[in-house]
């Protein structure tokens, strides 16, 4: 009975930590896929700017 009331103890933060450690592991794939559209993001304005700086130096 020991065994199991000791299994039982240690279960609880077990369980927690796994679901904390699967939320942080979402947390993290959702940040980095923001982080990519970011940056994706950002290179279409650069190209953009490019783009319209080069039309406006030759024409």
């Amino acid at each position: 009975m020991v065994a199991d009331a000791g299994a039982a103890l240690f279960g609880v933060p077990l369980a927690f930590g796994l679901a904390y450690f699967f939320t942080r592991a979402q947390e993290a794939r959702r940040l980095l896929a923001e982080r990519r559209e970011i940056i994706e993001e950002l290179e279409r304005a650069k190209r953009d700017y490019v783009r319209g700086a080069q039309k406006s130096s030759t024409g």
